[in-house]
């Protein structure tokens, strides 16, 4: 029996591992995707050169679909319907957005005055830290780490909508002081319009009819692997245009340069919004939201910008490895900050319930289930069943009478109870109290509670 039952195990294991990955992969996509667009533009850049040649007017065909394909999918999957639940919470809302427009734009007119060589290095640094926050990623992080998702996502939406029409002046502001160059503001602000906020707004807006509302639901995973394969098409064809400039002699140590740099500007903005949402007396959740939204910022936006920015007077590429390489450094630092937070708690806390199950009766009655929802996986012991669910916070067992069923697996409407997801984990907590037990109905054909 014991020989029969190693390789099972180790098929577990391994299944376990594989999907493991998977989620890695999925999660950290858009990273993985830069990693890979800037080895091939550096290794084989002609495809990418060409593709971005090919222009109507001043707008490069390939790169603006990107731009407007990414912005149009991100749109598709923002949930507007939660917003409503932090309107309530203003002190979060008004610091959030002057950290975010205001407060933590005014580093790029220092850093455009750094003696980068060449000024393209400090110029993309300086433009991308006077971007809004980050579209989905922020969201997502705030979610894993317990923190107040729908203040985070009024804060993207906020500031993204805020940004567009405030970005070009301020950048214009920061050029002109670092290195006396004017950028045509009026011009560039059509541009943002026409390429991030009209698809945004056009997308959010459809998301809203019924049919699309579900097809989107089912397909959330592909609509965010198209908005992130896009951002990395964009991402190759800059690079490859600009191979030769930044393969140079001395560009390592150039490179190495940028990355001190974006890792002293991140860590001065957490450490300046902790202190701010300390001293505000936000609630936890709301400064977990607020300091990981008010610290980032949003590469498209960053990576849009530049691609409008005169080719005359600003080498693209050289532009855009500066804001890539922020987005890596402040996403590495963050993901330590979330799981720090996501495990702070002293143990799990479980809240359970007891429902009914609809058309699974055992012969002496309906079967009971015990739904156990894990706010803390990390410090959890238990070891979730395999029911199905891509998550690890949901814990189910079937009992009858106090026993397990014989079931082996638990039924479908028990299995629709366990708790994947950020999503579904926040919408218990509004369903389950902590250690409330609701008795299951008499009758076999109630609904779960």
């Amino acid at each position: 029996m014991e020989a029969e039952s190693q390789p099972s195990g180790c098929c577990g294991s391994r299944k376990m591992t594989w999907r493991w990955l998977q989620r890695q992969v999925l999660d950290h996509f858009l990273e993985l995707g830069l990693v890979v667009a800037t080895v091939v533009a550096l290794v084989w850049p002609r495809p990418g050169t060409d593709l971005s040649q090919h222009k109507v007017g001043s707008f490069s065909i390939a790169q603006t679909v990107n731009i407007c394909t990414y912005f149009a999918a991100s749109g598709l999957s923002v949930d507007t319907r939660d917003i409503t639940s932090a309107i309530t919470a203003y002190r979060s809302i008004a610091y959030g957005l002057i950290a975010i427009l205001v407060i933590t734009p005014t580093l790029g007119f220092g850093i455009v005055m750094l003696p980068f060589e060449p000024m393209d290095f400090a110029a993309g640094l300086a433009i991308f830290v006077a971007m809004p926050t980050t579209l989905c990623s922020g969201v997502a992080m705030v979610g894993k780490a317990r923190g107040n998702a729908a203040l985070a996502l009024l804060l993207t939406i906020g500031s993204t909508l805020a940004g567009v029409a405030t970005v070009p002046f301020l950048i214009n502001l920061i050029t002109v002081h670092g290195h006396n160059v004017h950028i045509d503001t009026l011009p560039l602000l059509l541009k943002l319009l026409s390429t991030i906020l009209l698809p945004l707004f056009v997308a959010m807006v459809l998301r809203e009819l019924p049919v699309l509302q579900s097809l989107v639901k089912a397909q959330t995973q592909m609509v965010n692997l198209l908005a992130n394969a896009n951002m990395t098409l964009l991402v190759w064809q800059m690079l490859s245009r600009s191979r030769d400039q930044i393969v140079e002699p001395g560009r390592c140590m150039d490179v190495g340069i940028i990355i001190v740099a974006a890792v002293g500007v991140h860590i001065i903005y957490l450490v300046w919004n902790i202190t701010a949402a300390t001293a505000a007396r936000l609630p936890f959740q709301e400064k977990k939201a607020v300091v990981l939204m008010a610290s980032q910022k949003t590469l498209p936006v960053a990576l849009a910008v530049v691609l409008f920015m005169k080719e005359d007077t600003w080498d693209q590429g050289l532009l855009s490895v500066p804001c890539i390489l922020a987005h890596m450094v402040q996403v590495l630092i963050d993901l330590v900050i979330v799981a720090r937070w996501a495990s702070m708690a002293d143990g799990p806390t479980v809240l359970e319930s007891v429902v009914t199950s609809d058309g699974y009766v055992s012969e002496h009655g309906p079967v009971k289930g015990e739904i156990k929802v894990v706010d803390n996986p990390l410090a959890a012991k238990e070891t979730p069943r395999d029911n199905g669910d891509q998550g690890s916070y949901g814990i189910v067992t079937v009992v009858d009478n106090g026993e397990p069923a014989d079931s082996p697996e638990p039924h479908r409407s028990l299995q629709a109870n366990s708790m994947s997801s950020e999503e579904s984990f926040m919408s218990a907590r509004t369903v389950f109290s902590n250690g409330t037990t609701h008795p299951a109905k008499e009758t076999p054909r109630s609904e779960p509670s």
